[in-house]
């Protein structure tokens, strides 16, 4: 990126995407944000919030349009637990709470995300709790999405669960009447409009997420 950036190579309208993993453990993160900074890029960064860390708003503070995503995938402490395998759920949203906080600009570039599991959060005593716990917090933008390796299996050709689907439809619908902020992947929804994980099938390859 120094090399890039020596040599001009950037373009004046970076966009700049975090994927991966937990960006805030590599220890050039700061330097790498700061230098992206010098380019007002569009930065998307996503986090598991157990810690707080403040060049993440530092970030998304620098340009209108850059965001954080926030996988929570629950509402209730023992729900996450399950998923995650570590006891951090009370952190994890005192520290949402923080980064909202701390949002110069607004609180919609604060993405709070919902992946279905299979058998684990794909009810509406969940997700409803999640709804209920956004609410509470002050969240604006929710995020929902599928985890459709596990949802679809390692078959192509196998059908999305259909509890996921009307689940994920639930969401998106409930969410228009909460007045949230709805992100979604197009290639998730075009996932759930054909039912199944079938490339064949998929007209639009994956890219960015979108405004509904």
């Amino acid at each position: 990126m120094k090399k890039f950036h020596k040599e001009k190579l950037f373009s004046k309208n970076l966009n700049v995407d975090f994927i991966g993993g937990e960006p805030t453990l590599l220890k050039e993160f700061p330097d790498l944000v700061n230098l992206f900074i010098k380019y007002n890029a569009k930065m998307g960064i996503p986090t598991n919030a157990i810690i707080y860390n403040k060049i993440i708003n530092k970030a998304i503070n620098s340009n209108i349009n850059s965001n954080t995503t926030i996988s929570i995938d629950s509402g209730k402490r023992e729900t996450y637990k399950q998923i995650k395998n570590v006891d951090e759920f009370d952190n994890v949203v005192f520290n949402i709470q923080k980064y909202l906080k701390n949002s110069k600009h607004r609180k919609e570039n604060i993405f709070i995300k919902y992946i279905l599991l299979n058998k684990i959060n794909d009810n509406y005593d969940e997700i409803n709790a999640w709804f209920d716990l956004c609410e509470k917090i002050g969240v604006r933008t929710i995020f929902p999405s599928i985890e459709f390796c596990h949802s679809a299996g390692i078959n192509s050709d196998k059908i999305i669960n259909p509890n996921i689907v009307e689940k994920y439809l639930y969401i998106k619908e409930k969410s228009k009447e909460k007045g949230f902020v709805l992100k979604t992947y197009n290639y998730i929804d075009d996932l759930v409009q054909t039912g199944g994980y079938n490339l064949n099938k998929i007209s639009v390859k994956p890219k960015d997420s979108y405004d509904i």
